[in-house]
């Protein structure tokens, strides 16, 4: 049956406007200019780096190219030139002139496109403590956690012992809280919520919530660092929990976000079922020994509310090691 004419003129019309507004692709020689740059202002140490140890970047975007000049002698990139959205690392000669000096780069595209980065470089030295990757700040294995069941290894909830009320020494074991205080800090200590296992450690319960902070990261004073923080974690039965890292002082997370005066990991990849350890790690750079690292439930690390659900979880094998700058 032969269609109407309306229709098939409704559909070629159809046809036209989808390949005049999706069929050219944003490269294409009539595409209009585009130019966003990441950040305008950069500040390095003495070095040339930024003061976690990092070659500072800038991310591009340019549909039609871009072109970066410098107005000082000092300082340049590594891809003065490029298309689409390109990763330009910033090359600064070390800072000898005795005071704080600046430069501009500017990054342009077309004819009329333009960007401006200004770059401070300061008189500060590098505070890198130079240890080797693979050193280790912190390690804890939890062999101290006694009382407790092997509720992962069993796949069976067990008895979970309160480091904070149990009689250690009325059922035979040495008492687990002042190793526990005297490594880690209890944000939410009045809670009473922190329990161990046998070997391991669990934290919360219904309605009562709690996160950690490692007391003595092992840096030398007035020096930085960049390092990985890895450790296991298991969800206890179904709860929805959601296990973040996040720092208070010197410092930035890889992928981090700020909230309030902390910044927070997203959350780690713990395993959705029950009883099942997960491997996970979060990259921290820039620290030092002020740096405060926290590892607790998202709801409280993140939002501060210590006192809403059931966001159970277990924890072992927690370590804090060395990373390329």
């Amino acid at each position: 049956m032969k269609k109407p004419f309306l229709e098939t003129l409704t559909a070629i019309a159809l046809c036209f406007v989808g390949f005049s507004s999706c069929g050219v692709d944003d490269t294409a020689e009539d595409a209009v200019p585009r130019l966003k740059v990441d950040q305008n202002r950069v500040e390095l140490i003495r070095t040339g780096t930024l003061s976690s140890g990092a070659t500072a970047t800038l991310t591009i975007t340019a549909n039609k190219g871009y072109n970066v000049t410098s107005d000082a002698e000092w300082l340049s990139v590594d891809k003065p030139t490029g298309r689409g959205a390109v990763n330009v690392s910033i090359l600064a000669e070390k800072n000898e002139s005795g005071a704080v000096r600046k430069g501009l780069l500017t990054i342009t595209s077309g004819s009329n496109l333009s960007e401006t980065i200004t770059v401070v470089q300061n008189l500060e030295e590098d505070r890198d403590d130079h240890m080797p990757v693979g050193h280790i700040y912190f390690n804890d294995d939890f062999a101290w956690c006694v009382g407790g069941t092997d509720d992962v290894g069993s796949q069976t909830i067990g008895d979970a012992r309160n480091i904070y009320t149990w009689n250690y020494e009325a059922n035979g074991f040495t008492s687990s809280l002042p190793t526990f205080q005297s490594l880690y800090e209890d944000l939410n200590s009045n809670a009473k919520t922190v329990y161990t296992m046998n070997g391991y450690i669990k934290f919360d319960k219904t309605n009562t919530i709690t996160a950690i902070a490692i007391r003595n990261l092992g840096i030398a004073a007035e020096k930085s660092t960049n390092v990985k923080v890895s450790f296991r974690c298991a969800r206890y039965n179904t709860d929805k929990t959601t296990v973040v890292v996040a720092i208070e002082g010197e410092g930035s997370i890889d992928g981090g976000s700020q909230a309030g005066t902390r910044i927070v990991s997203a959350p780690v990849a713990m395993s959705a079922d029950k009883l099942t350890w997960s491997d996970v790690s979060v990259n921290i750079r820039g620290i030092s020994s002020k740096t405060k690292i926290i590892i607790g439930e998202q709801t409280y690390v993140k939002d501060g509310i210590n006192n809403s659900g059931t966001f159970r979880w277990y924890m072992d094998d927690l370590k804090v090691e060395r990373i390329e700058r």
